[in-house]
């Protein structure tokens, strides 16, 4: 959690150098990243709204169960509704804040984890439901 921190800080600091040193287009944010950051989100509200159909309308067992360690195996509707838009909103500032290079790991990580977990869901049978319904 210190390194993680540690990185965001050092990031946070090194934009502002980095533009005042005219590398602008390591910072420049494109088309192409919005396409990339919507992409993420919403895959990310997908597997959302497949948590809240699995927790809150299916049978609590060993086999079904959240795999984030973060919301637990078996989080509340008000945690999955707290927790997962708090990523959300983490996930583009930091993305926002990173350079390119960094921005585009960062959200091909989200996108191949989140298309794991969607494709995961599906072929355990779980649809969506709405988060606040």
């Amino acid at each position: 959690m210190r390194a993680a921190i540690l990185a965001v800080a050092m990031l946070a600091f090194a934009a502002p150098a980095a533009a005042q040193s005219g590398e602008e287009s390591l910072w420049t944010w494109t088309k192409l990243d919005t396409a990339t950051q919507a992409t993420a989100l919403s895959l990310i509200a997908v597997d959302w709204m497949q948590t809240v159909t699995f927790t809150q309308h299916m049978p609590q067992s060993d086999r079904n169960y959240e795999a984030n360690r973060i919301l637990g195996k078996h989080p509340s509707r008000a945690k999955l509704n707290t927790l997962i838009p708090l990523g959300m909103v983490g996930h583009t500032v930091l993305v926002v804040a990173s350079p390119k290079p960094i921005r585009q790991v960062l959200q091909a990580l989200v996108i191949y984890l989140e298309v794991d977990a969607v494709r995961s869901n599906c072929r355990a049978g779980v649809t969506l439901t709405l988060p606040w319904k």
